[in-house]
C-alpha cells in the first residue's frame, strides 16, 4: 500500500474480528503523504529507530520501545524526522484498509 516516498505499509486484517495489524517500515526523513481519522483505537509500537507521532497537530516523539493509543477519531499521522530507518507496528481497532 502506498503511504508516502520512502514508506514500505502493510495492513493486516484479521479474520473473524475488526481488528487490523499495520506494518510500517520508514526510511530516512520519510512520512505519510496523509492524515487520517477512523472510528476505533489505535495502537503504535516503535519496534526499531524513532517517529514522530502527529495527533491533533501535536507532535509526540517516540523512540525505539516506546508505545503509543489514540482514539482513531482524532487526526493523525507518522514521521520520521532522523536519519536512520524506522519500524513501526500499529493496531487499529476498527478495519481502515
Amino acid at each position: 500500500m502506498n503511504r508516502g516516498d520512502g514508506v514500505d505499509f502493510t495492513a493486516l486484517r484479521i479474520p473473524g474480528t475488526t481488528l487490523e495489524m499495520m506494518i510500517a517500515d520508514m526510511g530516512p526523513h520519510a512520512a505519510f503523504d496523509d492524515v487520517v481519522t477512523h472510528a476505533g483505537t489505535d495502537i503504535l509500537f516503535v519496534a526499531e529507530g524513532e517517529l514522530v507521532l502527529v495527533v491533533d497537530d501535536v507532535d509526540y516523539r517516540l523512540g525505539e520501545g516506546d508505545c503509543a493509543v489514540w482514539p482513531s477519531s482524532h487526526p493523525h499521522t507518522v514521521r520520521n524526522d532522523s536519519g536512520r530507518p524506522a519500524r513501526a507496528i500499529g493496531l487499529a481497532t476498527e478495519t481502515v484498509y
